[in-house]
Parts: structure tokens; sequence; C-alpha cells
């Protein structure tokens, strides 16, 4: 995903993603694609508007909203990716913020969640996410505060 948003950021847009660099465009969006966007603009899934893919006989199949449209819906997070080997997706793409923000927060385990409760608290806005990461040593965690979309 991240090859698609450095893509897009240069032209003013954004499109959902997961919070992990490591899973690829296909396991995020056919595994439903959770991700810190998804209160402004939706899972990844409720942004794929059409799909190809090679079915088990080898032939080539497009979904769209016209066209194998049960397909399209079905892969949307529901089918796992069983349905052929899918090879392009298409998505809806959004205008991006003018601003957005970010923090990273590294604290022991007992600081954390007061840290993050009051943090939450001064949020201007509903829109609010975080990402938790700890072992017993240390405890880091991502909160953003999403942009609001006219």
């Amino acid at each position: 995903m991240g090859r698609i948003a450095k893509t897009l950021a240069p032209l003013g847009y954004i499109a959902p993603f997961g919070d992990s660099p490591t899973v690829g465009i296909g396991g995020i969006t056919l595994g439903g694609g959770i991700g810190p966007l998804q209160r402004t603009v939706g899972l990844v899934r409720d942004n794929l508007i059409g799909l190809e893919m090679v079915d088990a006989k080898g032939r080539v199949i497009r979904a769209n909203k016209k066209r194998n449209s049960d397909l399209l819906w079905a892969s949307k997070g529901g089918g796992g990716g069983n349905f052929g080997v899918y090879t392009r997706y298409k998505f809806k793409v959004h205008s991006a913020p003018e601003k957005a923000t970010v923090y990273r927060i590294t604290s022991s385990p007992a600081a954390s969640a007061g840290i993050l409760s009051r943090i939450k608290r001064s949020c201007p806005c509903g829109s609010f996410w975080s990402r938790l990461r700890g072992n017993s040593q240390d405890f880091s965690f991502s909160i953003g505060v999403e942009p609001q979309f006219a």
C-alpha cells in the first residue's frame, strides 16, 4: 500500500490503507481492509469498485457494479480471495485533507493507559484511532486524529 499512497499523495488524493506495511493490496482488500482511515473513508473493501481475476478454468473475469456484481460483492472481505487469482483492483480515491495529525509515543505500560485516555479526552473531533504494540519492557502506540472531510 505504500507505493499507492506515495503515488496518490502528490496528486492530492488518498485511498484507505491498513496499518501494516507488510500486508499487500490483495490481503488487505480481500480480508476486509481495517485501517486508520476507516471511520473517515471506510474500509478498503468499501472503496473497491472493480476487479479482474482468473478463475480455475483460466478464464479472465472482470467484476464491477454492472458486470458480475455478485463476485465483486463476495470479494469485499467475504470470500477470502478463494474465487480465483486476482490480477487487478480498481478503487475509489478521495481528496486528501490539508492537514492530519499523527503522534508516536513510547512509554511504560503503566503510564500508557493514562496518556492515551488524556489524549482521547482532548481530541477536538470525534474521529480518533490508535494502534497499540507492546511487551513487558516498553509500550509504544501511534495516535492519529483523522481529518474531517467536507
